[in-house]
């Protein structure tokens, strides 16, 4: 400090202005504003000092939460409380979530994370259960990515493609069963109808018989045989309501009834019902063929 205008007692101006300051080795020093959420700055690629966030936060000044971290607000850190960034609840199912403030609220702000894009055929605020069209496989955990099955309904039998989403049970049509609604329940056949593709197996009315020692009085105006080759006599002839030569394709055994897959080659003799050549159903109970 040069003070040459002590030796003037005059205070004037002039003397005032003829003191002289001199400054040598400043030295400001400053730090870096963190949210409580930093210890110490770094230099980013760039060369500025940026926070080292924790608590899964991010930002210059750690002043947001990090990605996917948003299951509760940003807050700064107190001297009490952390306030750390949450991770949003997904089940490993989503990538992306976001923060909803009035879930948050309801939540008694314990939660407001919304998951976004659910994978693995699961849906939902949390992707903790599956979409439409699958159903949960208990076996696994549902964090598991095959945790949801596809419900897989038959496009006929089944009434539609959702199925319970705890069994897997799909919507069956009348007459129709099996977890996939893929058969005839029992008491039904198939038919050719995609509206109802199974039917009740009709049940035959009994008609008079007669005795292997008598015959209808008027058998001969009654029953008169097709012309050509057939072998069988003309009185088992009289007593049947029907006469067909038919082609077995399969057969398969279904409780106390035979269901025969047949093609009706000729039709010699036919009752109230009519009988169509081609590929047609034949059910026959069991016990016929034990008295044949």
């Amino acid at each position: 400090l040069h003070t040459f205008g002590d030796e003037n007692e005059d205070d004037s101006e002039l003397a005032r202005d003829s003191y002289f300051y001199a400054v040598s080795d400043l030295q400001v020093g400053g730090r870096c504003k963190c949210n409580g959420h930093a210890s110490k700055c770094v230099k980013d690629r760039e060369g500025n000092l940026v926070c080292e966030c924790k608590h899964n936060t991010a930002g210059p000044e750690c002043d947001r939460c990090k990605p996917f971290h948003y299951d509760r607000p940003w807050q700064r850190a107190t001297a009490r409380e952390a306030n750390e960034c949450v991770a949003c609840h997904c089940n490993l199912h989503a990538r992306r979530c976001r923060f909803n403030m009035e879930l948050y609220k309801l939540s008694g702000r314990r939660s407001g994370g919304v998951c976004l894009n659910c994978r693995h055929n699961t849906a939902g605020r949390h992707c903790h259960y599956c979409k439409e069209g699958y159903y949960r496989d208990m076996t696994k955990s549902i964090s598991h990515r095959r945790a949801c099955k596809a419900c897989d309904c038959h496009p006929v039998g089944a009434a539609g493609k959702t199925c319970n989403q705890t069994t897997g049970q799909c919507p069956c049509k009348d007459g129709v069963t099996g977890i996939t609604c893929n058969r005839c329940a029992k008491g039904y056949q198939q038919s050719r109808s995609p509206i109802a593709p199974c039917i009740k197996i009709p049940v035959a009315s009994p008609t008079s018989t007669y005795s292997s020692y008598e015959e209808p009085s008027d058998c001969e105006s009654y029953c008169k045989a097709s012309k050509g080759k057939m072998k069988i006599t003309m009185k088992k002839y009289c007593k049947k309501d029907f006469a067909v030569q038919v082609h077995v394709l399969k057969g398969d055994k279904a409780g106390e009834w035979w269901k025969f897959t047949v093609n009706i080659i000729s039709v010699y003799k036919q009752g109230g019902h009519r009988i169509r050549r081609g590929d047609q159903l034949l059910w026959v109970r069991a016990k016929a063929f034990a008295v044949v």
